[in-house]
């Protein structure tokens, strides 16, 4: 009796061994669907209730740190480009305007006086005399301020140079540059930058 029994129970666990062996697969399926079905109770409480620091957040929504910055609409990206455009060229236009204006950048204006009415004598003509005016240019109120103080000087020094030269000599090119060193001589710094005849006659006398 007990040799049929232990035969009848072999018999029973090879088959229920084959079985589950066959349906594996279906076992695993419905052990898992019942694993998820015990576990989604809680996922749904944290979810609801916030406060217990279990939340999750569904997966549906999309994650904060995966979004770019929002997109500027079309109609409104030409008002801030032209708005920035207006900021650079505000920024820009005072460094022009300084430039433009820096008075150590600017050209210095010339001046001029004139010496008028010399009248001058020739070496070996006591017949004829020589009238010249003249105009000297230079630049700095420093330096009108010396020619008009030493003008009469001035005066004395073409008279000198012309009345040391004879007949022959009285070309004005040739005169020029001999006179405007024998100025600069008198004047602080050689101030006097060029000369100009605006008067030169050669007149007979008695």
């Amino acid at each position: 009796l007990r040799g049929r029994i232990f035969i009848i129970t072999a018999i029973c666990l090879i088959v229920a061994v084959i079985f589950i062996r066959n349906n594996r697969d279906i076992l695993l399926h419905h052990a898992r669907s019942a694993s998820a079905e015990k576990q989604s109770p809680l996922s749904v409480s944290s979810a609801a209730n916030p406060a217990d620091g279990f939340a999750v957040a569904p997966e549906s929504a999309p994650r904060a740190d995966t979004q770019g910055p929002p997109e500027v609409p079309a109609q409104m990206r030409p008002v801030a480009q032209t708005a920035a455009a207006a900021q650079s060229l505000e920024g820009e236009e005072p460094r022009e305007s300084q430039a433009s204006v820096d008075p150590s950048a600017a050209p210095s204006l010339q001046q001029s006086i004139k010496l008028e009415s010399i009248g001058c004598t020739i070496q070996g003509r006591k017949d004829l005399r020589v009238f010249i005016a003249l105009e000297l240019f230079f630049t700095g109120d420093s330096a009108r301020q010396e020619i008009l103080l030493k003008r009469e000087d001035l005066k004395i020094i073409v008279k000198q140079v012309v009345a040391a030269k004879s007949l022959d000599d009285m070309i004005v090119e040739s005169l020029r540059p001999q006179l405007k060193t024998a100025l600069n001589r008198l004047v602080t710094h050689a101030a006097i930058a060029d000369l100009e005849f605006r008067d030169f006659r050669i007149e007979k006398v008695d």
